[in-house]
C-alpha cells in the first residue's frame, strides 16, 4: 500500500519529495477513520509519515549504505514493526562487517534493537514446531514491558563492550526497570564480561534486582552497588548468542 522510496509528483499534492504522496495518505485517513474495532491496516514498508494512519508494519530500513532500521524505534517507539526479513536477509550482514550472515543472525539482529519476528508460515503441530524459534519469542516476552511499550535508549549510558559482543538498552515506561539486550557473536574462546550501565543516563534510580534471561531459563545475579551513577555487571557465558539482563530499579520521576 506504501512506496518505500521517494515521490517526485508534486501533483500528489506534496511540495517537496516525500516518502509517500499525499493521496496515499489521504486513502490511509479515509480508510482508518471508518475501521471497525480490531481492524488490521499493514503497510509493507515503513515510514514514520505513514505509519500514523496503519497498525502495522512489515519492513524495516536495511539499504545499504545508510541502513539505520532502529531509527523508527525512537519516532514511533510504540508501534508494532515487524522485521519484513521475508524479503530476505542479505541486508543484515553490513552491521557485522560484511560477513555471510543466515537467518538467524538476521533474528538475533532483530531482537537486539527490539522489533518483532517474523517466521515463516508452518502447519507443523505445535510439539513439533522449531525449539530455537520458541527460545527466541519466550526472551522477547521477558523483555516485552520495555521493547513494546517503554523508551528505546540504543546504546545511551551502556558502557564498552568486548569486540563482537552488542548490547541495546530499553526502559520501562513507569522506569522501574530497564532491559540490556546482548548478542555475543565471539566465535570462540567466550569468557564473561562487564557490562556497565549509566544509571542517570538511562533517566532511572538505584538497582534493586538483576536477572541474566538466556534461551535456557533465568539466572538472578548478585545486585551490583551504584558508584558515580554507574552499575557494573558481570555477564557469565551463556548458551547459544542472544540474551537479556533485566535490571529492577527505584523509580524517578518522569516515568508513565
Amino acid at each position: 500500500m506504501s512506496r518505500g522510496y521517494p515521490c517526485f509528483a508534486f501533483d500528489h499534492g506534496h511540495e517537496r519529495p516525500a516518502p509517500e504522496g499525499q493521496s496515499i495518505i489521504d486513502f490511509y485517513k479515509r480508510l482508518r477513520a471508518g475501521a471497525p474495532p480490531g481492524f488490521c491496516l499493514m503497510q509493507e514498508y515503513s515510514s514514520d509519515r505513514l505509519l500514523p494512519y496503519s497498525t502495522h508494519a512489515l519492513g524495516l530500513p536495511w539499504h545499504v549504505p545508510y541502513a539505520r532500521p532502529e531509527v523508527l524505534r525512537y519516532t514511533l517507539p510504540e508501534y508494532p514493526l515487524f522485521s519484513g526479513l521475508c524479503n530476505g536477509s542479505e541486508g543484515v550482514k553490513q552491521f557485522f562487517d560484511n560477513e555471510p550472515v543466515t537467518w538467524r543472525d538476521a533474528l538475533e539482529f532483530v531482537f537486539l534493537i527490539g522489533n518483532r519476528y517474523e517466521f515463516g508460515m508452518s502447519n507443523r503441530p505445535p510439539e513439533m514446531i522449531n525449539l530455537w524459534q520458541k527460545q527466541m519469542v519466550d526472551l522477547r516476552r521477558a523483555c516485552r514491558p520495555e521493547m513494546n511499550y517503554g523508551d528505546f535508549l540504543d546504546d545511551l549510558g551502556l558502557g564498552p563492550l568486548p569486540a563482537r559482543v552488542y548490547a541495546r538498552l530499553f526502559r520501562r515506561a513507569d522506569r522501574g526497570r530497564l532491559a540490556v539486550t546482548v548478542l555475543d557473536r565471539r566465535k570462540e574462546g567466550r569468557e564473561p564480561f562487564e557490562l556497565s550501565v549509566n544509571l542517570a543516563v538511562a533517566g532511572v534510580g538505584a538497582p534493586r534486582k538483576v536477572t541474566l534471561v538466556t534461551l535456557e531459563g533465568e539466572q538472578a545475579l548478585p545486585t551490583p552497588q551504584l558508584q558515580d551513577n554507574r552499575i557494573t555487571v558481570t555477564v557469565s557465558v551463556f548458551p547459544e548468542r542472544t540474551a537479556a539482563l533485566l535490571i529492577e530499579t527505584e523509580r524517578t520521576a518522569g516515568g508513565r
